[in-house]
C-alpha cells in the first residue's frame, strides 16, 4: 500500500522546467496503480480535520489484503 499526501503547496503550479505539478502528481499515482500498487491519496486538510475518516480508508484498504499477484516494483531513492 502506498499512501500519497498531496498538498497544494507541493503539487500545484508549474515546476522549474515548465511542467504542471498537479498533472505530474496524478500521472504518478496512475502509474503506481498500473503497476499493481494500492494507492491511497489524502490531503493534509483531511489528516488535520478528519483523521478518523482517513483511518477508516486505511482500514478498508488493509482489509483487502495484499494484491494478487504481488506487484513487481522496485523502489529507487531519488537522486
Amino acid at each position: 500500500m502506498v499512501i500519497q499526501v498531496h498538498s497544494r503547496q507541493h503539487h500545484q503550479g508549474i515546476d522549474d522546467r515548465g511542467g504542471d505539478r498537479w498533472a505530474q502528481t496524478v500521472e504518478k499515482d496512475g502509474a503506481m496503480v498500473s503497476a499493481g500498487l494500492r494507492v491511497l491519496g489524502v490531503t493534509p486538510w483531511t489528516l488535520y480535520r478528519r483523521p478518523s475518516s482517513f483511518l477508516s480508508r486505511v482500514d478498508a484498504l488493509v482489509r483487502l489484503g495484499p494484491p494478487e499477484p504481488p506487484p513487481q516494483v522496485r523502489v529507487v531513492p531519488p537522486r
